[in-house]
């Protein structure tokens, strides 16, 4: 890249960083610093939402994706009308009425404090892994690991909901700049002046019901409808953007506009990982997921390469600020608080905030032992808990009278069947969501009081 294309990463970045100055100078309570003081506009959190789901992993595993087994998997998207109803209508009043920072407190009020300790930690150990990963790729792909480790160090110090809110907006910019500069650059490259190799696809055959085939219609959408509803139930960074606004209208909005954004950019992406595979002239499944950084590092013009390197970089910062901030809320709710009644709610958040980044940059360094398709990896790895954590919550709100061990005997079962499907069956990893969801739900419905 060309000092052009620095110049637009270095100001960016500063741009990042002035804002969240600013905001944490702002910052008075725990309540500010978690939930932006619970007066947020829907718009800029919608945005937030959108880009602490669209990670670094995302926007490059999902042209990886695309070019090597083609839009399967994602004909799972059919299911999200009523995930959207269910989360908007059923879950999102019922976790507004609890009126906590951490949703795991709910679980803790209805089956004790060993149980909503152990949601935590699930919480705490899938970020983690997830924040860890997204460092290893964003430093391998974007930025030398020193270079990247201090910006985001200096992300962590200057960590708030608002100033998240509104950075946010500026980088789910930047990340739809980047997608659309893609298509139409090398997109005109390959299509309308003819550089391109000869074009041939590989990609898998999409049958309607397979279990053992990587994707088909009914296991994208099942697992998709499974694995949707509890990311967006469990995940704590899901829940500080509902209790951020002002009621549940809003928080349905928020919900639907980062679902909205989500689609456009998952659609965008699609589009490049297209014009990836038709400048390799074939469908690479060994090195798709090296395709699109390719093409940004080497195929595009000055200053161009700059935009979609500020665009990877904003979906990684973005993505760990709302992680962090929602671990050290969980963290600083959950675990210090009830033990060091006297001490500032302030300073704990800041204790937990280094002591969580220290652990990340560890962790990102021996992440780079884990192999297999991007993709493949978001749900192996990073949504491995997601499913019996999302159970928990789940029973928590919809079954309180379930018996405390068998809520305990729902979830480990989940975890197994989870592990098992996802690592040692035949059968798809797509259906490991909704039967370990299907095994934990029966046993906490069979135990109820």
């Amino acid at each position: 890249m060309s000092w052009l294309d620095y110049l637009i990463i270095a100001s960016y970045c500063l741009a990042v960083l002035m804002i969240g100055r600013w905001y944490q100078q702002r910052n008075r309570t725990a309540d500010d610093f978690f939930l932006g003081g619970r007066r947020m506009g829907p718009l800029p959190v919608a945005a937030s939402l959108f880009v602490s789901w669209f990670s670094v992993i995302s926007y490059t595993a999902i042209p990886g994706e695309v070019a090597a087994n083609g839009p399967g998997v994602y004909v799972g998207l059919l299911a999200a009308p009523f995930a959207l109803w269910f989360v908007g209508w059923k879950v999102i009043p019922r976790l507004r009425f609890s009126q906590t920072v951490s949703a795991y407190k709910i679980i803790e009020k209805k089956f004790g404090v060993f149980l909503g300790r152990f949601a935590s930690a699930l919480f705490l150990a899938m970020r983690v892994a997830w924040m860890a990963m997204i460092v290893h790729i964003a430093s391998s792909v974007i930025l030398s690991p020193i270079v990247f480790g201090r910006s985001n160090r200096a992300t962590t110090w200057t960590l708030a909901v608002i100033m998240v809110g509104l950075t946010d907006c500026i980088q789910a910019a930047v990340m739809f700049g980047g997608a659309v500069a893609v298509i139409l650059i090398a997109g005109k490259e390959v299509v309308w002046n003819g550089q391109n190799a000869p074009f041939h696809v590989d990609w898998p055959v999409l049958k309607f019901c397979d279990p053992w085939a990587r994707a088909s219609v009914v296991t994208a959408i099942v697992g998709s409808l499974s694995l949707g509803i509890c990311v967006k139930t469990d995940d704590q960074m899901n829940a500080q953007r509902f209790l951020a606004v002002a009621d549940s209208r809003q928080a349905r909005q928020v919900l639907f506009g980062g679902f909205a954004l989500d689609c456009l950019l998952t659609g965008l992406l699609a589009c490049v990982g297209v014009c990836c595979l038709m400048a390799h002239g074939s469908s690479p499944v060994s090195v798709a997921d090296d395709l699109f950084p390719r093409i940004v590092g080497a195929g595009l013009p000055v200053g161009v390469s700059g935009l979609i390197v500020a665009a990877l970089l904003s979906a990684a910062m973005s993505s760990l600020s709302s992680g962090i901030n929602s671990c050290v809320s969980t963290v600083a709710s959950d675990w210090f608080q009830p033990m060091i009644a006297r001490r500032s709610s302030q300073g704990i958040t800041i204790l937990a905030t280094v002591g969580l980044g220290i652990i990340i940059f560890i962790l990102s360094q021996i992440i780079g032992v884990i192999e297999g398709n991007l993709f493949e990896l978001c749900y192996k790895v990073v949504n491995l808990l997601a499913t019996p954590l999302g159970g928990l919550m789940l029973t928590a709100l919809f079954i309180p009278r379930a018996r405390v061990r068998m809520v305990w005997l729902g979830c480990f079962l989940c975890l197994a069947v989870v592990v098992y499907v996802t690592y040692f069956s035949g059968i798809t990893f797509l259906l490991a969501s909704p039967l370990g969801l299907a095994v934990q739900l029966t046993a906490a419905w069979a135990g109820r009081k």
